[in-house]
């Protein structure tokens, strides 16, 4: 099973994956894509998949977006929902509670199997796909097996996944 990061998407709509892919240009960054700039669902606000390459010869970043119409958005939820549940009652705890209960869409990213320490250079381009999602979507990230970070990377909650 791949490694996956899920944004919580506060908001009805996220940018086209054209402008994701303008950003992290105009970053800097070197990558390839799928679907292509040109092919009109990256133009389009209706995007469902993507794959995101660091390298030629190497397995991308996949991201896959959930909406409400889609069956496992309210999976993804009921999960965290239940690990939620899990913990103690705190301030942090409840204020999980309401980022999920707000929770819109969701983008999930899943990492590659070949991804290694070594591949800084993706572990960089992943840190700006991943702020590209929190900024435009009012997000915040859940990491499998490690818990909840809010706007600025800070760990609200520690908190697995009941999938896993």
């Amino acid at each position: 099973m791949a490694y996956t990061l899920r944004v919580l998407v506060l908001c009805d709509h996220l940018p086209p994956l054209v402008r994701l892919y303008q950003e992290l240009a105009d970053e800097g960054f070197h990558f390839g894509v799928w679907p292509g700039p040109d092919d009109a669902e990256a133009a389009s606000g209706d995007w469902t998949e993507a794959a995101v390459y660091h390298a030629p010869d190497r397995d991308p970043f996949t991201l896959t977006r959930l909406t409400p119409e889609d069956e496992d958005l309210a999976v993804e939820l009921k999960a965290l929902r239940a690990s939620l549940d899990a913990l103690p009652p705190t301030d942090a705890a409840e204020q999980a509670r309401a980022v999920v209960a707000q929770t819109r869409q969701l983008v999930r990213v899943s990492l590659p199997r070949d991804l290694t320490e070594a591949d800084e250079g993706a572990w960089t381009l992943l840190d700006a796909i991943l702020h590209f999602f929190v900024w435009h979507g009012n997000g915040y990230v859940h990491a499998d097996h490690d818990g909840l970070y809010d706007h600025d990377g800070r760990l609200l909650v520690t908190l697995s996944h009941p999938a896993d």
